[in-house]
């Protein structure tokens, strides 16, 4: 069963039996359960939809009543521009409505209307009967881009499950209190589109509740704005989660469990209803108003795939990003952590596509002269392409615009006798800015394609060594310490000019990685002396000291490494961890034996 956790104001949706609400001015004319001589609870413009005595949508007791139709009883508007008087229209379309950064805010204003003539709208209801009662404003975004909130047949594409994704996961709120007839409040928009795509359309809509008993008010009917689905009535099955317990009165802000099977969202062309809860953004909806949300500064890459409508199931835990694809093209994508590939040599490859992202994962736009980034390739992993600089393991990409780059990754034919992780990490200014998973199935190799370095080569036993992990069981982060010895002639190892990736895997399970860009480490005069440390302000993973030395006459090479603020949870208490140092195209493996102290706070692993 799926369940959208949101923490929002739990008086949006909530009704009870008094009798209260229906004199306030904003009930006035409005048709009457019989039942509980309470107001019905309609959307504006929609026919009545009740779930009948048993409080459940899609049970027999329904009842839809296309005679009785939802008059306006809340209006909101965008902008913070209303200044008393008649109710102004929404704004004509996206391009027209204020535009906002990601992660910025919207000024937002909630009007009590009567619903009356001579205007649409109705007239604002400016007295004082509803001060402090709590109104909620919601967001939503247009995710595919066909100009609807919600399910439609309108836009000519079966894309349903994706259209009901953009009502599962708002894209912002804002809580604000009534006062004379109007709350305003300012609401925060976390998803948005390239500027250079048009942004992304958003429709705010809002409710708020009518009752006499602070501080909720929840004993009077709900009213608002049209919504894309109608909620569930009773609020056992909606605060606190699955009909156990009810709102504490103690709280305004309540946990909000919206089970989507509960609520009224009817397929497109409902043979009684039609399709009134797709909202569009072309400002005819007149108790919504619309937003243009543009990303914001690019922090970094990120790695996606594009979402196929034929296959795509909402869920309130996926997120859908709105980019621009490879062709200059609108396309959704959802983020890719991670690529399953098999050990087998070249065929088998994965397309994934690398993007721009603002700080809050939304894609963006290049600044002026483009961004550029460097791919590195792990040991187990090739880059197919692109392949600008002939090397399967490093590739420079440039983003002259918020056009994704499609790559194509094929795993570098390492055998493996069991399941495997490594990296393909985005390096910028010689800091990593993303990384993308491999999970590579065993399997017997098979050669990259691409050449395996002088020296070790791709693959080479790693030689003694040892992993100590401390983790404090206090308050402290993980600490990791590392000890590794490796043979290579001095010609196929040059940390300085080709980078260096260290990696610890157990199993599938990636305990440690970090990439240097090649120039990011320092070397004495003679290169046999390598050295990095990240600056003190490093917040995750910070490498204090990283080493790599060639002992005197020999071809033997000793890597040192201390690394804090490290996550504990992924550190092996007991296993097999497998080490890999990867200097360009020359790799170094071995496995290590884990076995923890009798207070499981240190694990050392050896070779």
């Amino acid at each position: 069963m799926t369940r959208a956790r949101i923490a929002l104001l739990a008086a949006l949706l909530v009704a009870s039996a008094h009798t209260a609400g229906a004199q306030l001015p904003v009930f006035a004319g409005d048709p009457v359960n019989p039942a509980t001589g309470a107001p019905y609870i309609i959307l504006p413009g929609v026919p009545l939809v009740d779930p009948g005595p048993d409080g459940r949508f899609g049970t027999r007791d329904d009842i839809i009543d296309p005679s009785i139709v939802g008059d306006v009883d809340l209006v909101v508007r965008t902008g913070g521009t209303y200044a008393g008087g008649p109710i102004p229209a929404p704004h004509a379309s996206v391009a027209a409505a204020p535009g906002v950064t990601s992660g910025g805010t919207v000024a937002v204003e909630g009007i009590v209307s009567d619903g009356q003539p001579p205007f649409v709208t109705g007239n604002p209801l400016t007295g004082s009967e509803l001060d402090g009662r709590p109104l909620l404003a919601v967001a939503y975004a247009d995710l595919d881009g066909d100009g609807f909130i919600g399910p439609t047949a309108d836009d000519g594409d079966a894309d349903d499950e994706i259209e009901r994704q953009e009502i599962l996961v708002p894209a912002g709120r804002a809580a604000a209190s009534i006062r004379g007839g109007v709350a305003s409040g300012s609401l925060v928009l976390t998803a948005s589109a390239p500027a250079s795509a048009g942004g992304l359309g958003v429709v705010v809509t809002a409710g708020a509740a009518t009752g006499t008993t602070p501080f909720l008010y929840f004993d009077g009917p709900w009213i608002a704005t049209l919504l894309p689905y109608m909620p569930p009535l009773d609020p056992k099955r909606i605060i606190g989660g699955n009909g156990v317990g009810g709102p504490d009165p103690t709280h305004l802000l309540a946990d909000f469990e919206l089970e989507f099977e509960k609520t009224f969202s009817p397929a497109p062309n409902h043979p009684i209803l039609g399709t009134p809860y797709a909202i569009p953004l072309d400002g005819t909806s007149q108790t919504v108003d619309l937003a243009r949300a543009v990303s914001g500064a690019v922090t970094g890459v990120a790695f996606g795939t594009p979402v196929d409508p034929a296959t795509f199931v909402a869920d309130p835990v996926r997120r859908l990003l709105p980019a621009v694809g490879p062709s200059g093209a609108r396309t959704l994508l959802q983020s890719t952590p991670a690529i399953a590939l098999a050990s087998d040599g070249p065929g088998g490859a994965v397309t994934v596509d690398c993007f721009l992202t603002d700080r809050l994962g939304n894609a963006t736009d290049p600044p002026p002269g483009g961004y550029a980034v460097t791919l590195e390739a792990g040991p187990r992993v090739r880059i197919v392409s692109p392949d600008t600089d002939g090397d399967p393991h490093t590739e420079p990409l440039v983003f002259a615009s918020a056009a994704a780059i499609p790559l194509v990754i094929d795993d570098a034919g390492v055998p493996a006798s069991a399941p495997v992780a490594d990296h393909l990490v985005a390096v910028r200014g010689g800091a990593p800015v993303a990384a993308l998973r491999a999970d590579l199935a065993a399997g017997p190799g098979g050669g990259d394609g691409g050449g395996g370095g002088g020296g070790g080569g791709t693959g080479a036993a790693l030689g003694r060594g040892t992993v100590t992990l401390r983790f404090e069981t206090t308050r402290k982060p993980a600490r990791l310490n590392v000890t590794a010895r490796f043979d290579g002639t001095g010609a196929s190892v040059d940390p300085a000019a080709q980078g260096m990736t260290i990696t610890l895997a157990a199993a599938s399970t990636t305990v440690y990685a970090r990439t240097l860009a090649p120039g990011a480490m320092t070397a004495n005069g003679t290169r046999t002396m390598f050295s990095f440390r990240d600056p003190v302000t490093a917040a995750t993973a910070r490498l204090g000291k990283l080493s790599v030395r060639k002992r005197k006459r020999t071809s033997t090479w000793i890597t040192q490494l201390r690394a804090s603020n490290l996550d504990p949870a992924v550190t092996p208490s007991v296993g097999t961890v497998t080490a890999t140092l990867t200097f360009g195209t020359s790799a170094f493996s071995g496995d290590l034996t884990c076995t923890p102290n009798r207070k499981a706070t240190v694990t050392t692993c050896v070779r």
